[in-house]
């Protein structure tokens, strides 16, 4: 007697990361990588351009910023704020840059360790205000001050604002104690 025929057994699916479900991004994600890609944009150090060799066709202009680009979509959200441009390009200079660019990259580090000059900023602030001549500001505290409602002779029908605007204080008078 012969035995029917049974199915084959089914696979078992496994997910794998072509098949995990894209979460969708945070826009603080999104800001960190664009900061860090108009930094690494705003260095002069930039990598040789992939060109396919029959064809003579640009694939990429600069492969280092295309592996960073790669580096920070790989990145989770949480370690972007971690990470570190400056080691990031000192390693890829190690490996691909030339002698040149590895010693701008030294010259650059040095001049961003050296401490900035403050010499021309004043330690005391009141060596500053004993050269500066003392001037007398007259302080303006508006037309009402000036004015009464009394000296400008005001209809019942005028509005008072726009016949301040208008009028001019009286002349002082000089008594004979100002003389």
């Amino acid at each position: 007697m012969s035995q029917p025929l049974l199915p084959p057994p089914k696979p078992l699916l496994r997910r794998s990361r072509a098949t995990d479900f894209v979460e969708e991004e945070s826009h603080e994600a999104t800001r960190l990588r664009a900061q860090v890609l108009r930094a690494f944009d705003a260095l002069p150090f930039k990598g040789p351009a992939l060109v396919l060799d029959a064809s003579n066709t640009r694939v990429v202009d600069d492969v280092w910023r295309a592996a960073l680009e790669a580096t920070l979509e790989d990145m989770p959200a949480a370690h972007l704020a971690l990470f570190d441009l400056e080691q990031w390009l000192g390693e890829r200079l190690a490996m691909d840059g030339t002698p040149a660019q590895q010693a701008a990259f030294e010259r650059l580090l040095a001049e961003l360790d050296e401490p900035t000059p403050v010499s021309a900023i004043p330690f005391d602030i009141g060596e500053v205000m004993l050269t500066q001549p003392r001037t007398e500001i007259e302080v303006y505290r508006g037309v009402d001050d000036l004015l009464t409602l009394d000296q400008l002779d005001l209809a019942d029908d005028e509005d008072p604002a726009a016949a301040a605007e208008d009028a001019v204080p009286p002349a002082e008078e000089e008594t004979p104690e100002d003389a």
